[in-house]
């Protein structure tokens, strides 16, 4: 085994973070972070340390995230920072830039810092590894802490720390289904009355009260956000574009179809009036069923992607470039699908078809055309009077 890896959780993506002992203080906190071109210490952590104000130098420069957000700093300290274990310890001064915004961290490690202890580090062993007057020095990250960092982010406790205006690399489409008929509202706790469920007006009076509601808010709050990435919108529908014959496919309760494991059954359950279950199939409503059932869908056509089929999540189109060939596709599709058990629903499916709806977008063999449903507003627009 590996010896950097010991206490280490793996397989694993966590960031590192680090402690070293500045002015005194043991600081827990530190992202090591080689795509910053600065050293950041957050401003709670200055008011912490009880450093004076005075001792800020003024800049000029601003900080620019990814995002193109600009942030203006408080002004830069320089600091000493001592990393290691004793004797294979360094102490060195350090530039920091202070940055009045919200964090789980308490202080960025960037590039000038790296750069100056020379450091060797292993995103994958958590830990950094630096020469010393007689020997090499480690720096060991702790997981525990890095997901600690990371859940807090996600709860929105420091939205300033993640500033992605206008990024979303998970959008949905911009289309769903919606329903015809008229609804009525099932409300899901007297106590919160806005926390309802809309059905059918033509469902019997009995069956109301059988709806069964999961919340997985807190189970959900406990889980690491799943980094596997859903498909770019825009690529999946130029990549159906161009297409004789197309074939629009619906998984049937898509993710009732993968298994829960046998560990986690435990984490989903739910009381009835006659006794307590927990799903052994996937629900609706956990953080990364999306996520999951993508992945599964990606493996499933690994040898069809992008050639003859396309899916978003649980929405499959099969493609044929010219009609000769459609049969042999759809064979191969099904042959797929029957190889891994995967179910249909007959209801949303369609066959054999020259253009339609995909993810909002009205595709054709020529080229994406205006949704009709979305012009029709404009088409029903009164003339402008005079």
């Amino acid at each position: 085994m590996d010896d950097d890896l010991k206490g280490v959780t793996v397989p694993h993506d966590d960031a590192l973070v680090v402690a070293a002992i500045i002015t005194n203080h043991k600081v827990k906190k530190i992202l090591v972070d080689n795509g910053s071109s600065v050293n950041i210490l957050f401003y709670d952590t200055f008011e912490r340390m009880k450093l004076a104000p005075e001792r800020l130098q003024p800049v000029d420069v601003p900080l620019v995230g990814f995002s193109g957000s600009v942030i203006r700093s408080k002004g830069k300290i320089t600091l000493p920072i001592m990393v290691g274990i004793e004797p294979d310890q360094v102490t060195w001064m350090h530039e920091f830039l202070v940055v009045k915004v919200g964090s789980p961290y308490n202080i960025i490690m960037g590039r000038p810092t790296l750069y100056v202890l020379r450091v060797a580090m292993s995103f994958f062993h958590l830990v950094l590894k630096f020469p010393t007057e007689h020997s090499v020095g480690v720096v060991r990250g702790n997981q525990q802490i890095a997901c600690q960092c990371y859940v807090a982010m996600l709860k929105g406790k420091n939205k300033e720390a993640l500033s992605l205006e206008g990024l979303n690399l998970r959008e949905e489409p911009s289309s769903r289904g919606q329903p015809v008929e008229d609804l009525v509202s099932v409300p899901l706790d007297e106590a919160n009355p806005k926390k309802a469920v809309h059905v059918g007006s033509n469902l019997p009076p009995k069956c109301l009260s059988e709806l069964i509601y999961i919340d997985f808010i807190d189970l959900n709050g406990a889980c690491l956000k799943d980094s596997f990435p859903l498909p770019w919108i825009d690529h999946l529908i130029d990549a159906t574009v161009g297409y004789e014959l197309l074939n629009f496919m619906d998984a049937f309760s898509g993710y009732n179809q993968i298994k829960m494991h046998p560990e986690d059954e435990e984490k989903t359950p739910f009381i009835t009036e006659h006794d307590t279950y927990c799903y052994k199939v996937m629900p609706f409503g956990l953080k990364n069923a999306g996520a999951t059932y993508q992945c599964l869908v990606n493996k499933v056509f690994k040898n069809q992607m992008g050639r003859n089929v396309e899916a978003y999540v649980d929405d499959i189109v099969v493609k044929s470039q010219k009609a000769k060939a459609h049969t042999l596709d759809l064979d191969e599709t099904f042959d797929t699908l029957r190889k891994f058990n995967m179910k249909l629903n007959p209801n949303k499916c369609a066959f054999n078809v020259t253009s339609g709806k995909f993810l909002g977008f009205f595709i054709t063999q020529r080229d994406i055309e205006t949704n009709p449903n979305k012009m029709q507003a404009i088409l029903d627009m009164a003339p402008l009077s005079q």
